[in-house]
């Protein structure tokens, strides 16, 4: 534990654990709906942890480590995702959001 609570290191296990204990209850309804797109309970949530390692790393001026063989395709099948999704000529905001979707 850092002097600021959780380690980066204790984020992401943390977040599994929310995201199980979350995602068995997901609203029907989106909780919060920007211009063309809503967020469901699991993806908010998901954002929020995601927000919250953030400023852990900022605050420990640290960048996380990526030490799985699987970081680098995924990061290029969602990068590939994305750009498919921002060149897609109908339903966009629908597929910005299956995509945002793959990367949580």
């Amino acid at each position: 534990m850092s002097s600021y609570g959780a380690s980066a290191e204790d984020i992401p296990w943390i977040g599994v654990a929310v995201v199980a204990a979350v995602a068995p209850f997901e609203a029907l309804r989106p909780v919060l709906s920007l211009p063309g797109q809503s967020l469901s309970s699991v993806e908010l949530v998901l954002v929020m942890l995601f927000v919250g390692w953030g400023v852990v790393l900022l605050r420990a001026h640290a960048l996380p480590e990526w030490r799985t063989a699987l970081t680098s395709p995924w990061l290029a099948f969602l990068g590939a995702s994305v750009l498919a999704a921002l060149l897609a000529q109908q339903d966009r905001s629908n597929a910005l959001h299956a995509a945002g979707r793959i990367g949580l």
